[in-house]
């Protein structure tokens, strides 16, 4: 498992090298959907920490207010409670009598958020005030609240109905508790008139946004004020009409209807046992906004880095298609300069040839036709065929195309070529070994890079030697090819400088692309090349090639096209 790994990823990376457009574009497409989905990702995140902290937020305000409305409430309520005994032991007392009046002057001095207190008896007559009260009426009995105490015996505290001083201009909240007589019978009520600034303004001290809102509804859900005016707006939904709103919950929160730009997150809280409700709304649009102050660069950031990461992906294919070009371009001079080497041999074996089949044709005028001559021609022929096949196939271009080869089989169809290119003074031997694996490699790399190793073979031997090739099973590292020659050797300190590109020793002579091109084709592959050598003594290439995924045993294998 472990070596199947390794070579899909020498695979993968000997495609990338190969310089594939699609897999270049491929990976950058993936890299910039992986890109937009993160940062997609990331702002979908930032949405939901904003809403939920919202959501905290004025959920956390609407508790805080419910207990400081609570408190507000209880005080007056309170006062109230501690006036009744008075009331009730003053009952036979003329109207507007001075004490009352003055008890209730005091204690409206003692509460900042009520600027009156009030005795309605129960025709619904106003008897006493704690002083001039603009709002009130002399006669209250046609209030809604009023007709609420007489028909209710059980109802002792009640919040009524805004009262205003003029349309549009909120006067008061009117607080009041019910006043019995000895009998239990309704005996009128006693009313404190909250002033409403109390709460919208410090409503409006708390910052909640461009839009945001506090608004103290009865717990029918109908509104009393509101933080954004001096009354509630005329066309204003009652709280009871919005969705999520349950009457009898104590707290909860919910989304707002109505188009994008009028949408809030309204959290609401009941003040204590009292009919009120606290609601905080906070505008979504306020909500966009933040989010869009870091969305918008966060977009703008990711389109700009898609776009560098196309302008390099593009430029890295016109690179890797330079880098593709270059190497088929120093593949073709090496197969140029080893043809120019082998024209030589490749002319005498010609003039051989072309010997016989004239000895042939005088044979056949003089004699006429004999069958023994004329095997000999068609041998000729066969012969001249098989090399030209050889050199053309040699010198054909040919794009990587790596597929599970016969290691030995491709050496045997390089045989006659590379005899030709040894020369006659180099003695060329093949020690194939067998039942080889099958390894990846492609034919036409593979024969360009043992011509070179062949035809350095012969340079390093002037005065003619033996090259020896040899192949064997390296195990799971995989099958290994080696070109020995009894030549004079590299010296130790160009060992490691051989596979490095313009690197020779060969003065004017040589390019310093041969070997360079043996080891980019071998790495290429994911395989291998390596040298060992002894001045005086010889030299030794060794060429590593990876097993293929399904190493077959290579006895009846095809060599590679």
């Amino acid at each position: 498992m472990r070596y199947d790994l390794k070579e899909r990823a020498a695979a993968a990376v000997g495609i990338l090298r190969a310089g594939s457009r699609h897999v270049v574009y491929r990976a950058a497409a993936a890299a910039a959907l992986l890109l937009v989905l993160l940062v997609a990702g990331v702002l979908w995140g930032y949405w939901s920490n904003l809403y939920k902290d919202a959501q905290s937020r004025s959920g956390t305000l609407a508790f805080l207010l419910a207990e400081q409305t609570t408190r507000t409430f209880q005080a007056v309520d309170l006062t109230l409670c501690g006036l009744e005994p008075v009331l009730d032991a003053a009952a036979a007392r003329p109207d507007h009598a001075p004490a009352i009046e003055k008890l209730l002057a005091q204690r409206v001095a003692e509460l900042d958020f009520v600027h009156a207190i009030y005795v309605v008896d129960l025709a619904g007559r106003v008897t006493e005030t704690s002083g001039a009260v603009t709002e009130i009426v002399e006669d209250v009995s046609a209030r809604p609240y009023f007709a609420e105490f007489r028909r209710d015996p059980a109802l002792k505290f009640l919040v009524g109905q805004p009262l205003f001083s003029s349309p549009g201009r909120l006067s008061a909240i009117p607080v009041m508790r019910r006043l019995s007589t000895p009998s239990g019978e309704f005996g009128g009520m006693i009313v404190a008139s909250v002033e409403p600034r109390y709460f919208s303004d410090f409503y409006r001290n708390l910052d909640l946004g461009r839009r945001g809102s506090i608004d103290l509804y009865q717990d029918n859900g109908s509104i009393l004020l509101a933080s954004t005016g001096d009354a509630p707006a005329p066309d204003a939904p009652p709280l009871a009409a919005a969705p999520n709103f349950d009457i009898a919950s104590t707290l909860g929160n919910f989304r707002s209807r109505g188009t994008v730009a009028d949408e809030r997150l309204i959290a609401f809280h009941r003040a204590g046992s009292y009919p009120l409700v606290v609601a905080v709304g906070i505008d979504l649009a306020d909500l966009w906004g933040r989010w869009w102050r870091i969305a918008a660069p966060s977009m703008a950031a990711t389109v700009a880095i898609e776009a560098l990461g196309w302008a390099l992906a593009v430029m890295g294919v016109r690179h890797l298609e330079e880098r593709r070009r270059a190497r088929s371009r120093a593949v073709m001079v090496q197969k140029l300069e080893a043809l120019g080497q082998m024209t030589a041999s490749v002319s005498h074996d010609f003039r051989n040839l072309l010997a016989v089949m004239t000895s042939t044709l005088r044979l056949v005028r003089r004699r006429g036709p004999d069958e023994t001559v004329l095997r000999a021609a068609e041998e000729a022929l066969e012969r001249s065929d098989k090399l030209i096949g050889q050199l053309l196939a040699f010198s054909k271009r040919h794009d990587l195309q790596l597929r599970p080869t016969s290691i030995n089989a491709l050496l045997d169809g390089l045989d006659g070529v590379l005899r030709h290119a040894a020369g006659p003074g180099v003695t060329l031997t093949c020690d194939k070994g067998e039942d080889l694996p099958l390894c990846q490699a492609d034919g036409t790399q593979f024969d360009a890079a043992l011509m070179n190793l062949v035809v350095n073979a012969r340079q390093a031997m002037p005065g003619g030697g033996r090259v020896t090739i040899t192949t064997r099973d390296a195990g799971a590292r995989g099958v290994a090819l080696s070109v020995a020659d009894t030549g004079t050797g590299i010296a130790p300190g160009d060992l490691k400088k051989v596979f490095e590109p313009f690197f020779t020793t060969k003065a004017d002579t040589g390019t310093g692309l041969g070997l360079a091109q043996v080891y980019g084709f071998m790495r290429r592959i994911g395989g291998d090349a390596t040298v060992a050598s002894q001045p005086g003594v010889g030299t030794t290439f060794t060429l590593l090639f990876p097993l293929a995924a399904e190493p077959r045993k290579a006895k009846a294998a095809a060599p590679a096209a």
